[in-house]
């Protein structure tokens, strides 16, 4: 049951990031859905689920959106492994927490995107992160708050007996 709920939100989630985002946010400041939730369930559920949904949500994002194959792949693969350094989990119950890490894993996409387009000999330049990058990073970090609850909601709570 749980992973037909899973794959319903991977759907939603396709829906909003590849139809509805670019219909409602215009210049190319349209918030990463994906990251969003990779960041979210790499500092609730741990390393392991985060990088594994970081590969689902890489390669997703990848074909059915994606201009290039590993585009986002890894960067979100660094993203749910870099989180993730200073301790294995992270989380706490407050949201803003999430919002935080979720900003700096834009961070994180963002550089290793544009290092990978720079190797790939590419036109990237800083103006171009503050002139796109800058915007969604604060965007997704609003989306955080939205996300943080829905999958906060989704984890199982242990009942304590005393």
């Amino acid at each position: 049951m749980r992973l037909i709920v899973y794959i319903v939100i991977a759907l939603m989630a396709y829906f909003l990031q590849g139809q509805v985002f670019p219909f409602l946010f215009t210049r190319g400041w349209i918030p990463n859905i994906f990251l969003t939730s990779v960041v979210i369930i790499t500092i609730i559920h741990g390393r392991k689920n985060g990088i594994i949904a970081a590969i689902f949500a890489g390669l997703f994002h990848d074909i059915a959106i994606g201009n290039f194959l590993g585009i986002h792949f890894f960067p979100y693969i660094m993203v749910a492994i870099l989180l993730t350094i200073p301790t294995y989990r992270i989380y706490q119950e407050q949201w803003y927490l999430s919002m935080a890490a979720v900003v700096i894993g834009t961070l994180i996409d963002a550089v290793v995107r544009m290092s990978m387009l720079y190797l790939a000999r590419e036109d990237v330049t800083f103006t171009y992160f503050i002139m796109y990058g800058w915007p969604t990073l604060w965007i997704n970090a609003m989306l955080a708050f939205v996300v943080h609850h829905f999958v906060w909601r989704m984890e199982a709570k242990d009942e304590y007996i005393w």
